[in-house]
């Protein structure tokens, strides 16, 4: 379903993915409180996260295509900020949680979309320039340089569905309405793909737990 193009691989990118099948969308958000409570005390007693190694292969590869990893951060890093800053997890729906929750504990970025918006061939590549994305939560859509690692659907190649490893689409979120989820672990060189396997598991177990379906053999590309 996924293939990466050749430039990107080059520069260690790779993904872990599975779908889930059967889902059902929980929106109060307090599926699961006291697991996002206790990995709030865990990310307050860790404190920063410089020194981890993981945290620190995300940083590398945003430094080699551009970006200030102080200012723009993966979603890991970015959550546990949120909870050292004196903030909370984010409580959205059981499915977004159950991502969120594993990228917190595991610093690995955890993309989640909804299949029904999918033609089903993805890949990940530079940007040509010119492409359009709508980031979640904004009515505004981008238009993209050239160079940019993206994950477009092949049937529409001019729509960014994400920019690795950071950032989401408002055309795939999840929503009340998704039955069938893409769940995607982003790696870059210098991560084991051990540990983005065991997120990517981890995902899959915590989603089935509290939203029910059933999951795909995992595939790495």
């Amino acid at each position: 379903m996924i293939t990466i193009s050749d430039s990107l691989k080059r520069l260690g990118v790779y993904v872990v993915y599975c779908v889930i099948d059967g889902v059902t969308v929980v929106e109060n958000g307090n599926v699961f409180t006291n697991e996002l409570g206790e990995l709030e005390e865990i990310i307050r007693c860790e404190g920063d996260t410089k020194a981890n190694p993981v945290a620190q292969a995300y940083r590398r590869f945003y430094w080699s295509i551009g970006l200030d990893p102080t200012k723009i951060r993966q979603a890991g890093e970015a959550l546990r900020r949120r909870v050292l800053n004196g903030g909370r997890l984010p409580k959205i729906n059981s499915v977004v949680d159950a991502g969120n929750y594993v990228s917190a504990k595991t610093l690995v970025p955890i993309g989640l979309y909804d299949t029904l918006t999918l033609s089903g061939s993805l890949m990940l590549k530079h940007s040509e320039g010119g492409e359009l994305f709508l980031a979640i939560g904004s009515n505004v859509e981008e238009t993209l340089p050239p160079g940019v690692p993206i994950l477009i659907d092949c049937a529409e190649p001019k729509h960014a569905l994400h920019l690795f490893p950071h950032r989401d689409s408002q055309r795939t979120k999840i929503t009340s309405r998704t039955k069938s989820v893409l769940v995607v672990g982003a790696g870059v060189e210098g991560v084991d793909p051990a540990i983005v396997q065991r997120a990517v598991k981890s995902t899959i177990e915590v989603t089935v737990k509290y939203s029910g379906g059933v999951p795909s053999p995992i595939m790495v590309a």
